[in-house]
């Protein structure tokens, strides 16, 4: 397996990016919101000669797609988006394409809750490099999911700071309260049942040495392993049992910032640090918190107007990291093709060496409305040598929302990102956790139009 340092240098050029600031996120373990891609596999490569039978799986779509304005459509090429047959029991769609490429989206124009807004979801692939593709819809934007249960979590023996934050995390959730001087505190997560590992921790909301406001870093964590959450619960943790994390130094000529996030053995997912101001640190549990089944994300990331990158390894344990900035995606263009039925718009940006595939965002900010954004998964083979990506008119399909078409008048924000993976193909789009020594980079174009 390549070093993150072999990657980095291999992409290395005179891109100086200032200013860290935003895309410090860890793919697919920080928000519970996001769209969770599943499949990490790759078809056997076949011959453009069509007819093909291609499956698009959306685990756990509702059953009452009205509820949520839920639709879904598929297209042969270039020509006219249709409807497919209702998915089968599995919750899969099939249908046959008679072109090199096909795309498939689903639509959610009254997600419920969470983070999410309304939103288009297109995957777009080769014939030749894709012919099945799965996906699982956020619980805001289905009728299918488990009734919560509420675990509360009271932590007895706080120390007598009132500075940072303490958390506790169960499943991804996380719930904080300001540090206080009482000696106890108790926290309320709602999750489905299921057996996951608790941490809680104390955040130090700016690090000692070398500190910048928005820095993050726990000092101090309990874990419970192993919690078996099947309805409401009340467990007590005592905070005199915490112990420090240990850490590694990364280095950078440039101002970025350095995220740990550690994803438990039972799937708990919590960011250790984030922390953007020399000197940079990756996290992890002391030894005897830790499990060898436990794995740590560190992601270095940096931004500047108009560009963003980051580089990220999944690690079984935190090694030092040098970040040198990976080559610039280069200039992203955008504009409009039209205004009817709603504006349309097109984007272009060059081909990026190595790139496993790309993801293209379309996202307008609120204005008395709620914020639509669009995403589209590209693999290479569906943009070709000279990349381009143009918004289809979807608003002939039966559930189309006229909530979900940009408006006039307002700026999108438009992301032209592309990803690479030490695990090749078999990684696009990235997967929620990859095998550990699994090394990534995104280089993000980001422009600004207003229709």
């Amino acid at each position: 397996m390549k070093s993150l340092e072999r990657i980095a240098v291999r992409y290395a050029c005179s891109l100086a990016l200032v200013g860290a600031c935003g895309g410090s996120d860890i793919q697919g373990v920080q928000d519970a919101a996001v769209v969770r891609y599943d499949v990490g596999q790759v078809d056997a490569p076949v011959d453009s000669g069509v007819p093909m039978s291609i499956s698009v799986t959306l685990k756990n779509q509702p059953t009452t797609p009205a509820t949520f304005g839920f639709a879904v459509a598929y297209q042969d090429g270039a020509g006219a988006w249709q409807v497919p047959s209702p998915a089968d029991t599995n919750d899969t769609f099939t249908f046959t394409v008679t072109s090199p490429t096909w795309a498939f989206a689903w639509m959610c124009a009254t997600p419920t809750a969470g983070k999410l807004t309304p939103q288009v979801n297109i995957f777009g692939a080769a014939v030749a490099e894709r012919t099945s593709y799965t996906q699982t819809i956020p619980a805001a934007c289905t009728d299918r999911v488990v009734s919560p249960v509420t675990l509360t979590v009271d932590v007895t023996n706080l120390p007598a700071t009132t500075t940072g934050t303490y958390y506790a995390t169960f499943a991804g959730v996380t719930a904080a309260m300001t540090a206080g001087a009482t000696g106890t505190g108790s926290f309320t997560i709602a999750v489905a049942p299921g057996t996951h590992d608790l941490v809680v921790g104390h955040n130090a909301n700016t690090v000692t040495t070398g500190a910048g406001s928005a820095d993050v870093l726990t000092d101090l964590t309990v874990v419970q392993r192993a919690l078996d959450l099947t309805a409401n619960q009340t467990v007590t943790v005592d905070f005199s049992q915490a112990i420090a994390p240990q850490s590694v130094v990364d280095t950078a000529s440039v101002k970025i910032t350095s995220t740990t996030t550690l994803v438990t053995a039972n799937g708990t997912a919590v960011k250790l640090g984030s922390v953007s101001t020399s000197p940079y640190s990756s996290d992890e549990l002391a030894t005897s918190q830790g499990l060898a089944s436990d794995v740590y994300v560190q992601q270095l990331s940096t931004a500047a107007a108009g560009a963003a990158a980051f580089v990220q390894a999944w690690a079984a344990s935190p090694v030092a990291m040098t970040f040198t900035a990976p080559a610039a995606l280069g200039t992203v263009t955008s504009s409009e093709l039209s205004m009817t039925p709603y504006p349309i718009v097109q984007t272009s940006w060059p081909v990026y060496t190595d790139a496993i595939g790309y993801r293209w965002q379309a996202t307008q900010p609120a204005t008395g409305t709620a914020t639509v954004a669009w995403t589209t998964q590209l693999t290479p083979g569906y943009v070709g040598g000279a990349p381009s990506y143009s918004m289809p008119d979807l608003s002939a399909i039966a559930g189309w929302s006229s909530s979900l078409g940009l408006v006039v008048g307002t700026p999108v924000s438009i992301r032209a990102i592309a990803m690479t993976s030490s695990l090749g193909a078999a990684d696009f789009p990235f997967v929620a956790k990859p095998a550990v020594g699994t090394q990534r980079t995104q280089l993000t174009g980001i422009v600004t139009l207003t229709p």
